[in-house]
């Protein structure tokens, strides 16, 4: 299963968006120039365009492909509204609202979260409505026409709320109910009844999106829950901590729970295809970030790269992880700004052997831990975003890393300056960016070559 992607939206005032997307002037013939990134000369690109004017991409947010690759959808902010834009069609020229505050997938309220099911085809999004203390969630297809509809509410405030899918038809809505609202207080309503049931504030909730009358809670599962990251076979999910709340592991099956046994929030990177592990990216020895192996049988975790969070796991289950085999966590803590050459490892977790091959740059643990991945496991590529010391401050260099072949190429060099958003197409044969400047913003597709 494609993992769902998330959102989180910040509010903030920016100018009123324009519907069209408009191609920026005078590219070069051979070298293109995405905003800040230069695309390599030879590089194929599907599509190269510039966002439209007063639409401001949130910087470092992963596009999302949508209709099995047919339409990508865009988080930002316009006109001071949380916007998800869909764009689609030759060159991606066609552009339209998916959701955005009080509109399309959100009337009468704002966006606090969305997701798009494994095929893309439907959308959820989470509501908080502005005139009473309730969470409504909605569901759109990505029809021409449909702007969505209410299919279930919570009432109550919400200090945390987010929606992950299990698979094409299953919605999970993590709850954790604020301070002004106790659980003998909270009711959940299907849309489609009159009559409210009595739940349990908080927690993880499940809905087949087909019958919202489905909608039940896990009451074994009372570990506190944040943002879910679903396994393939939907039945686990990991529990990403924060504001109070430790990192957890959720059996949906048996509606059971544990502690992952980290004190801080983490970042998930990945499943095993047979969701027998995943890859979690976090603090470690001396404050260092450093990505992590959890193995769910034993509960074990093992470090996989230090003063990183480049790594993930092949179809194969092979670790693909970014770093230094010298580099310790005292050396990354103690010697943040050292240069370091930047190595990738190929870890067989059957026989435990390592196969290392240089990437051909150098960096510093401090802008290794600040670089970024983007994974396929349908292709086993990664997207790296690379960030090297510059004469002129940070440079960045956008690294497509073959597993199968253990090839790499850089699709582009530039700035440092904003992060990158990056994600794979779902058949792992394209990759979209969206890149951010101080005037504009654009959105290329490459499409690496096999």
């Amino acid at each position: 299963m494609r993992r769902s992607v998330h959102l989180i939206f910040a509010l903030i005032a920016v100018l009123e968006v324009g519907c069209a997307n408009h191609k920026p002037p005078n590219l070069p013939p051979y070298e293109a120039h995405a905003v800040t990134l230069g695309i390599t000369r030879g590089i194929k690109v599907a599509a190269f365009t510039q966002l439209p004017d007063g639409f401001a991409p949130i910087p470092g947010m992963a596009p999302m492909w949508l209709r099995q690759g047919h339409e990508v959808g865009i988080v930002g902010i316009a006109n001071g509204r949380s916007t998800i834009l869909g764009l689609s069609g030759p060159d991606l020229t066609h552009g339209r609202i998916l959701a955005s505050d009080g509109g399309p997938a959100t009337p009468g309220g704002k966006l606090v979260d969305a997701a798009a099911n494994s095929s893309g085809s439907t959308l959820a999004t989470l509501v908080a409505e502005s005139s009473d203390a309730r969470l409504d969630v909605y569901l759109r297809t990505m029809n021409e026409g449909d702007y969505g509809h209410s299919i279930g509410s919570f009432d109550g405030i919400y200090d945390r709320a987010t929606l992950a899918w299990l698979g094409q038809h299953i919605l999970a809505i993590a709850l954790h109910a604020g301070t002004q609202l106790s659980p003998s207080t909270a009711s959940a309503e299907p849309a489609s009844e009159n009559e409210t049931m009595s739940l349990p504030a908080s927690g993880i909730y499940l809905m087949d999106v087909r019958a919202p009358q489905s909608l039940f809670h896990l009451d074994g599962a009372d570990c506190p829950v944040s943002r879910l990251d679903v396994s393939p076979n939907a039945q686990l999910a990991v529990s990403e901590g924060g504001s109070g709340a430790p990192p957890a592991v959720f059996d949906l099956k048996r509606h059971r729970c544990r502690p992952l046994g980290v004190a801080t929030p983490i970042r998930p990177l990945g499943w095993a295809r047979d969701s027998s592990e995943f890859l979690f990216a976090t603090r470690g020895p001396d404050g260092a970030i450093g990505a992590f192996r959890y193995t769910i049988k034993t509960g074990s975790i093992s470090t996989v790269a230090i003063s990183s969070k480049l790594a993930a796991i092949a179809s194969d289950g092979t670790i693909i992880a970014i770093g230094n085999r010298e580099l310790t966590w005292r050396a990354a803590a103690a010697k943040p700004n050292e240069q370091i050459k930047a190595e990738v490892a190929l870890m067989d977790t059957r026989t435990g052997e390592i196969a290392l091959n240089p990437l051909g740059y150098e960096t510093t643990p401090s802008l290794l831990a600040l670089s970024s991945i983007a994974f396929s496991q349908s292709a086993d590529r990664v997207a790296i975003d690379a960030l090297m010391p510059g004469l002129g401050g940070p440079q960045r260099q956008l690294i497509e890393y073959a597993a199968r072949s253990q090839t790499a190429f850089v699709l582009g060099r530039g700035p440092a300056d904003q992060p990158i958003g990056m994600s794979w197409s779902p058949d792992g044969a394209m990759l979209a960016t969206v890149t951010t400047g101080r005037s504009s913003s654009v959105i290329t597709i490459f499409v690496p070559a096999r």
